[in-house]
C-alpha cells in the first residue's frame, strides 16, 4: 500500500506543478494582453484609414471600368 500512496503523491505533486505553471503563464498572458489593447486603438485607426483609401481605389477603378469584377454578360466584347 506505500507504493500506491507513494504514486498517487507524485502524480497529486504533478498535477498542481502543472496547474501553477498554467496559472502563471495565464497571468502572463493577460497582462500582455492587458498592454496590447492600447496598440489596438492605434491599429484599428489604421486599418480604418486603410479601408478608407481601398473603397476610394475600387471607385476610381469601377468609375473607368477597370473593374475585373463584373458579370460577363455586361462586358462588350470586340468583335
Amino acid at each position: 500500500m506505500e507504493k500506491l500512496d507513494l504514486i498517487l503523491w507524485i502524480i497529486s505533486g504533478g498535477f498542481a506543478i502543472t496547474f501553477g505553471l498554467m496559472l502563471v503563464m495565464w497571468n502572463g498572458l493577460n497582462n500582455r494582453i492587458d498592454k496590447l489593447d492600447l496598440r489596438m486603438d492605434k491599429f484599428d485607426e489604421k486599418l480604418t484609414d486603410i479601408d478608407r483609401r481601398l473603397c476610394r481605389l475600387e471607385g476610381a477603378f469601377a468609375s473607368k471600368d477597370c473593374c475585373m469584377i463584373k458579370d460577363d454578360k455586361y462586358i462588350r466584347k470586340a468583335e
